[in-house]
């Protein structure tokens, strides 16, 4: 609706005016698959030019469409080089608790933020998905056929989103900080940060994102949506800032309202220093005068002006250092074709697991397939998983918490028979290939307690110690086999 001018809902229109509507768009849609290849799309800001009509109209072409100009765009500018090796140590305190340089980031950056920028943009597929560097952690077993990769792009997003971050290259939106409001789970980059090394740092993080887009990694970021627009060249609004920001929006309509009434706006005693998205106090006054000066009611308009203004680009130059790196890995002449949640989609998933949309891509290895009674069990636990508990089991099985939109790549779980195990063993992952081995557990509520404590203490990957036979009673934590 957003994207597409919203408004009026399906409901509202007559069965015959949505058959028109339909054959418009169809008709829409057999020019734009005609005319895409031949428009430059990096005219996209100029009105007069074509290319900003097909922009204009992106909600309204389909996604088949955009798929396919996707895949040739990411297929013609692919890296044919070997991908690089790295290696890392992630150490065994929680993200919050590292040191900056020691993060998983910290040391991708040093290892791949020196090398030619296209040169990520080469993939390989080794095991259950595409990876783009092949990953080793240090004091840890495991040969990487994707697993580790995907493991290391997880850890990078619990480093880039945690309070305190030891990065602070994202910090919590305001509505997350006071917990007001909504969106509280969002994040917003850090308009502190305007110096050349946190600036490349903001680069290489959008350099990640194209990685996670090109080898559909699915990134769990959960950056505002102001931020996916800027990427996809349209603007930010009031309703944007105000969707992360409440209080904003709050004292803007207060401001507005004051500014009816010298004694009103008075009243208010408001100065020329406010309070940007970071917390952080900032001054609109460009000039010579005491920022903490009240401000005069003949400057109300000005004072209201600057203060948007300045709300609107806080985080602009750092969402440019963002789009920087992305563009290096995916060809920016695509992006204007994208609504802001396709591009979020595509780069990270969705956070939603849908317990009917895992057993659509489930392979059931077992006899009888899906009727199986292990099969059976299974699915009745996790459909009354929780969503939280859904990625968590998505994690061990695979090394991320997201699936990708519409599973592209083909991507399929794999449950097998854990034969010989009795109701003392705990299930096994292998995430390189999206594989679970489940022993024949005598009821649903012993595969239940099993699934449960294996999904959320599992972490380390090692094939020294895996989680075969390991004991609840005994206090023996469930590890995850990575072959």
């Amino acid at each position: 609706d957003e994207a597409s001018g919203g408004g009026k809902r399906l409901g509202d229109f007559s069965r015959a005016g949505l058959r028109a509507r339909f054959c418009v768009l169809r008709a829409l849609n057999e020019v734009a698959r005609h005319a895409l290849p031949l428009v430059d799309l990096s005219r996209y800001e100029d009105q007069l030019d074509t290319a900003h009509a097909l922009a204009s109209s992106k909600g309204r072409i389909a996604h088949t469409l955009k798929d396919e100009l996707f895949r040739r765009s990411l297929d013609l500018t692919r890296d044919h080089s070997e991908i690089p090796e790295v290696e890392c140590n992630r150490g065994t305190l929680p993200a919050d608790k590292r040191r900056a340089e020691a993060t998983v980031f910290s040391q991708l950056y040093r290892a791949l933020g020196d090398l030619q920028r296209h040169s990520l943009r080469a993939v390989d597929k080794r095991g259950s998905g595409k990876q783009a560097w092949v990953m080793t952690f240090q004091g840890e077993g495991g040969s990487d056929y994707g697993g580790l990769f995907r493991d290391s792009v997880r850890e990078v997003c619990g480093e880039l989103q945690c309070s305190p971050s030891p990065l602070r290259l994202l910090v919590p939106c305001p509505n997350q900080r006071i917990g007001l409001g909504g969106n509280q789970d969002r994040w917003v980059p850090n308009p502190a940060l305007k110096g050349k090394k946190h600036l490349g740092q903001l680069r290489f993080l959008g350099t990640l994102m194209g990685v996670s887009l090109r080898t559909g990694s699915s990134m769990e970021l959960d950056l505002a949506a102001f931020v996916w627009k800027s990427l996809v060249g349209e603007n930010c609004t009031m309703g944007d800032l105000e969707a992360v920001d409440h209080q904003f929006g709050q004292d803007v309509a207060l401001l507005r309202k004051a500014s009816t009434s010298p004694d009103q706006w008075r009243s208010l005693g408001r100065s020329w220093r406010v309070r940007g998205v970071s917390g952080r106090p900032a001054c609109l006054r460009a000039g010579p005068g005491d920022a903490a000066a009240p401000v005069a009611y003949e400057d109300r308009h000005a004072y209201l002006s600057a203060y948007v203004a300045y709300r609107l680009g806080e985080c602009q130059a750092q969402i440019a250092a963002i789009r920087e790196g992305f563009c290096e890995v995916v060809p920016r002449l695509v992006l204007p074709l994208l609504t802001w949640r396709e591009l979020e989609s595509r780069v990270c998933g969705s956070a939603v697991i849908d317990a009917k949309v895992l057993r659509s891509i489930t392979e059931h290895n077992l006899p009888g397939k899906d009727k199986h009674p292990v099969a059976v069990k299974f699915w009745n636990v996790v459909t009354a998983f929780s969503n939280d508990d859904r990625a968590a089991l998505l994690a061990f099985a695979w090394g991320r918490r997201r699936l990708p939109p519409g599973n592209r790549g083909g991507m399929h779980l794999k449950i097998e028979l854990l034969h010989g195990r009795g109701d003392e063993a705990l299930p096994e992952a292998h995430t390189c290939f999206f594989a679970v081995d489940i022993p024949d557990y005598s009821s649903e509520a012993v595969l239940r307690q099993k699934l449960l404590y294996a999904i959320h203490n599992c972490r380390c990957i090692d094939n020294d110690f895996v989680a075969r036979g390991a004991s609840l009673q005994h206090g023996e934590e469930a590890l995850l086999e990575e072959e």
